[in-house]
């Protein structure tokens, strides 16, 4: 296979998806249209908008809601609409939008007495709405669009559903997406129900905050106030999320500003705090005013009723409001409690923790909410032992680089239930990342599907950093909470089309704009910016380095390209979703792959590494001038400071740098020399003057369609050279001239049909001013097979690479099979195991499998490399996970492998994106063979295979895929 066909397996195929896809994402139906049908009510017709009518006494976040709805009406339309808060008895107009909570507003239940309105399948449940037309709801009222929630919420959600559809973006502040032009529009005539969601708690954890928030936010704002989290409830409500911890590093919400809680309890969001900060009581509280609590260490062995009195003010302070406690005790500032597990001491807090609340409410604890994170060291106390309160939800989390480390038991009754925390962005070990979205939605997906089908369902909280830029997977995650089935695997990308149609007005532009933004973040996922180095891409090998510069040189010319399309003015949006992380993340790859040439090329002494150096440098400033633009330019500097975030230069752990440090690069005087060199594709060390070597092979049945030798001036003086070849057969593109910037030679077949079959050898002769090598180029002509020879993935380069999806058969069996996951991972996606929840299967010739037909040249000992996802054993905590690998009839070897939290291979699987599991398998005879990889554990993402058959070179992304052909 080519170069070029490899690019094409790895860039992103959203494939064919239909014009009709919608623009909103809350409903499935699209229910207001620019044009009125049957029974149908007008929102805006004939420079009019239709009034909005709610009861004064419904919930203040409902009124507040309705008030954005009017808003949104005008923001659309320019009209703005009356609105009323009065009863049923004085009527604003004869058409109206009645919008309620049952049992709180004297206008629902008016038309629910009246048999107007049915409720019976929202009426008690959790944050239901429906939106219907309704024929003479009300007296007066001849014709009416009712929005009637189940609870505070459900209506509030009901409301923002019109907004959305309206063409009122979730994201019209956040991310400056203008709202639609509309002249008319019509609520279609019926009954749309949201159903229940799946998830009940659904929010985001803002963390890690410096400096970039807390810069946008003190230059904004004057700090994290309620000027501030206003416009992030408003935010959370319109993506139909209710659930907010607050930043943390520095702050304690309540006390900061006492309108934050008060504010967050009115507008709707359930409040909490994190992981680390029990009851109510933020870390920066306790920093600020230890020495008033016992002796002021946060030591419950030595400080036991310090830090009781602590906790009963803090929850005391929250208990009106609408919260889910945080329990249990960690150490101060995100650390372990203590070296020792201490399972009794822990259950001792919780307890006394438990009759706090107890006092304070004046009811048993186990009517308020509460949870318990399992956060890093804290879930080994649970599997130690500890005993924890039914009522109370487990809390687990991921790793911190979004890969599930425990789930439920299937079918668990713990009336806490359990959820999860995610993270989006995190500080620690093994290394930090902050700074743009890495986030591929197809990755959160696999993982998330996981935690719904084991049963996490109370809360779901992800760790989105500063929220900006994390738009496209914040939403993502938000709109899966609430019904995960709705976006099955090979929806994903459907999802994200519906997303840009939204958020870029559909056609070409949104179509393209969803491309971009899952291929940014699919290549942003190989590794993460912040951790990218000159070594990282092989500059020699499979061009891999120069490879992913071409890729991410696409996306930058079709991401400028898609900003041209939009008027200056109109386009903000555009350049914070899709332009500047592409830009942005392109340049950062272009400067690792600048200075890992300058290293090579100092190595090589060739005169161009100065050169290599200065483009390195240029790229160093660019990133500094992106930041700039951000800061200054980009919506008349609205969002100065969201993009500080340093990146370069980062080192592991905690210790993230404060500044980007330009790393130390590489420079060398050349000498007052014509001298040249030369150097063969796959090395680093130049040939000696006069010397001999050999290319790597070309074959008639794919692989690489020519090879290339490399020759570059060693001095400032004047060079020519020039190559020949001693057979007509050879075709030599560059074949000679002077020497400015280094020249690549390429070698090919000019004509396949000239040779003879079998191996045909020729020579290709080098010449300077002052020296000459000699270049020997094999080229291997197989023989047409016969139209019975069997069909596989050929070795033709000393390897096999074959991406997963491509297997030739996908066996299930007994209950399990495997499900395609589209742009899944490095490549062109990848095949995972259904039903997510299964017990574990030992390999057998009736079981599920994925089969590979491939032909291996020699007989012997292969190493088979199974190229699969970083996922760990989130059913059997502690335990590695699992899969079978054979060739054709023999008995499956089954390999187990790291897939536990921080295993001996944890820290470089979730830094590459990926594990290698290998197994070395007997072969006894050259020819075609079956590869079989057998399920054997749940969780398992299988991305690719790799056979090395003599030549499978390092390299970070793997060789591209082999050919299929017949031998």
């Amino acid at each position: 296979m080519t170069a070029r066909a490899m690019i094409s397996l790895v860039l992103l195929h959203v494939g064919c998806v239909s014009a009709e896809l919608p623009a909103h994402l809350g409903l499935n139906a699209t229910i207001i249209t620019a044009s009125p049908g049957p029974g149908s009510v007008a929102l805006i017709a004939g420079g009019n908008a239709t009034v909005l009518w709610v009861d004064g006494g419904d919930w203040e976040g409902v009124l507040r809601a309705a008030r954005d709805l009017r808003t949104d009406v005008e923001r659309v339309s320019g009209v703005l609409p009356a609105y009323s808060e009065n009863n049923a008895s004085a009527p604003p107009g004869p058409v109206a939008v009645i919008v309620g909570t049952v049992g709180r507003s004297r206008l629902v239940d008016a038309m629910v007495a009246a048999g107007k309105v049915d409720v019976a399948d929202i009426k008690g449940k959790w944050e239901n709405f429906v939106i219907a037309t309704v024929e003479d709801p009300l007296p007066g009222v001849r014709q009416a669009v009712v929005v009637a929630g189940s609870d505070k919420r459900g209506t509030i959600f009901g409301v923002y559903e019109l907004s959305e559809q309206l063409g009122v973006s979730p994201w019209y502040w956040w991310a400056d997406v203008p709202p639609k032009n509309v002249s008319t529009a019509y609520v279609v005539s019926g009954r749309f129900p949201s159903g229940t969601p799946r998830i009940k708690y659904r929010g985001i954890f803002l963390n890690d905050e410096a400096p970039a928030l807390i810069g946008w936010t003190n230059l904004k704002y004057g700090g994290r106030n309620h000027l501030f989290y206003t416009q992030v409830f408003e935010l959370l409500l319109r993506l139909r999320a209710n659930y907010l911890w607050p930043a943390m590093w520095d702050d304690a919400f309540s006390e900061d500003d006492p309108l934050n809680c008060i504010l967050a309890d009115r507008y709707g969001v359930v409040m909490a705090t994190s992981h680390q900060e029990p009851m109510m009581a933020s870390t920066s509280s306790w920093n600020r005013n230890a020495a008033k609590y016992g002796n002021g260490e946060w030591n419950y062995t030595t400080n036991a009723a310090g830090l009781r009195e602590f906790w009963t003010d803090s929850f005391t302070a929250h208990k009106r409001f609408e919260n889910v406690v945080s329990m249990a005790m960690r150490g101060n500032g995100d650390e372990a409690l203590s070296s020792d597990p201490n399972v009794t001491l822990l259950e001792e807090i919780v307890a006394a923790q438990r009759a706090i609340i107890a006092n304070a409410t004046g009811a048993p604890a186990a009517e308020r909410p509460q949870f318990w994170a399992l956060y890093k060291e804290v879930q080994q106390y649970y599997e130690d032992g500890m005993t924890v309160p039914d009522d109370v939800t487990l809390l687990w989390s991921d790793d911190n680089w979004g890969n599930l480390r425990r789930m439920p038991a299937a079918n668990s009754s713990r009336p806490g239930g359990s959820g999860v925390y995610y993270h989006f962005d995190y500080v620690g070990a093994p290394h930090s990342y902050r700074w743009i979205n890495t986030n591929p939605l197809p990755r959160i997906q696999e993982q998330m599907a996981n935690a719904a089908a084991y049963g996490a369902d109370r809360i779901w909280v992800v760790n989105v950093g500063d929220l900006k830029p994390m738009e496209a997977p914040i939403e993502f995650f938000m709109r899966f909470a609430w019904d995960p089935d709705r976006w099955p695997a090979g929806k994903v990308a459907d999802y994200l089309r519906v997303w840009a149609n939204r958020e870029f007005g559909g056609g070409a532009p949104a179509a393209e704009a969803a491309e971009l933004v899952a291929a940014y973040a699919k290549y942003n996922h190989w590794r993460k910016p912040e951790i990218l180095a000159t070594d990282t891409f092989s500059v020699t090998n499979y061009g891999e380095s120069q490879r992913v510069i071409n890729l991410w040189g696409d996306l930058r010319r079709r991401a400028d390209d898609l900003y041209a399309q939009f008027p200056v003015g109109a386009n903000d949006h555009v350049y914070q979703l899709v332009v500047h992380p592409i830009r942005a993340a392109a340049n950062l790859n272009e400067f690792y792959a600048s200075g890992a040439l300058n290293e090579l090329y100092e190595a090589q002494r060739r005169a161009s590494t100065n050169k290599l150096a200065n483009r390195a440098r240029l790229a160093f400033k660019r990133d500094d001038e992106l930041t700039q633009y951000w800061n200054s330019g980009l919506a008349g500097g609205k969002w100065c400071h969201l993009m500080d975030q340093p990146h370069i230069g980062s080192s592991s752990g905690w210790d993230t740098p404060t500044i980007n440090t330009l790393p130390w690069l590489r420079s060398f005087i050349p000498p007052n020399t014509s001298a040249v060199g030369v150097v063969l594709e796959g090395s680093e060390t130049p040939l000696a003057g006069g010397g001999t070597g050999d290319l790597p092979p070309l074959s008639s049945e794919g692989g690489p369609a020519s090879r290339y030798l490399e020759v570059f001036r060693l001095g400032t003086g004047n060079a020519t050279y020039a190559a020949a070849a001693n057979q007509s057969w050879v075709a030599i593109v560059n074949a000679s001239g002077v020497l400015g910037d280094d020249v690549r030679v390429v070698a090919s077949v000019a004509d396949w049909a000239a040779l003879p079959v079998g191996q045909s050898f020729a020579a290709i002769t080098v010449r300077s001013a002052t020296d000459q090598w000699t270049v020997r180029l094999l080229v291997v002509k197989v023989p047409p097979p016969p139209a019975s020879a069997p069909f596989g993935f050929l070795d033709v380069d000393g390897y096999l690479a074959i991406e997963a999806p491509h297997a030739d058969r996908a066996v299930g069996a007994n209950g399990i099979s495997w499900a395609l996951r589209p742009d899944l991972g490095r490549g062109p996606g990848a095949y995972s195991l259904l039903p997510l929840a299964f017990a574990p299967v030992a390999p057998t010739p009736a079981t599920a499998r994925l089969e590979f037909d491939v032909y291996l040249s020699a007989a012997g000992t292969v190493t088979v490399q199974l190229v699969v996802s970083p996922t760990l054993n989130f059913v059997s905590g502690g335990a590695p996970l699992r899969v079978g690998v054979s060739f054709d009839a023999a008995a499956a070897r089954v390999v187990a492998f790291g897939g536990t939290y921080q295993d001996s291979t944890w820290s470089e699987s979730v830094t590459a994106s990926v594990r290698r599991v290998s197994a070395a398998l007997p072969v006894a005879a050259a020819g075609f063979h079956t590869l079989k990889v057998w399920a054997v554990d749940p969780g398992l993402v299988l991305q690719r295979v790799e056979i090395d058959t003599g030549r499978l070179l390092p390299s970070y992304l793997g060789p591209p895929e082999s050919p299929r052909g017949q031998r």
